[in-house]
């Protein structure tokens, strides 16, 4: 099965502190991946080399069996990368900003975003996050 993303022995370095070496590793279509670390230790660095917006490292970064940089336009069409600071609106639930989102690129019917939203609870043991909504001072809905 040929992977949507594989890395080939990835290392980087800031500050002369090292981040990671040697990182290898694949990812097939419908993984869920979570990267966690303490502050420092290179998630946010990671994820941009991986989203195509790092630079300064070694090894490669494939996309479909082609360097990210070769499968520019194919790749990027087909990624989402949120930062520190993501698009969403707190008012509004995962389904709606999901809606939203997918609006203004592509057009996905409402059941499509509830399956991916069921998937990712899934994976990651939580409830439905459709049925959430934020809960200012205090006071419900």
């Amino acid at each position: 099965m040929e992977s949507l993303l594989r890395v080939s022995n990835l290392s980087c370095e800031r500050d002369d502190r090292l981040l990671f070496n040697d990182l290898s590793f694949q990812v097939q279509q419908g993984d869920i991946w979570r990267v966690e670390g303490p502050n420092g230790a290179g998630k946010t660095t990671l994820l941009r080399i991986l989203s195509g917006l790092g630079s300064g490292f070694e090894g490669e970064v494939f996309w479909r069996d082609r360097t990210i940089q070769q499968a520019r336009f194919e790749y990027q069409s087909s990624l989402l990368y949120i930062g520190h600071s993501p698009g969403v609106k707190a008012v509004l639930t995962p389904h709606e900003n999901l809606r939203w989102y997918m609006s203004l690129h592509h057009h996905v019917e409402a059941d499509a975003i509830d399956r991916a939203l069921a998937k990712v609870c899934s994976a990651m043991r939580m409830c439905p996050v459709t049925a959430f909504r934020p809960v200012s001072n205090g006071a419900l809905p």
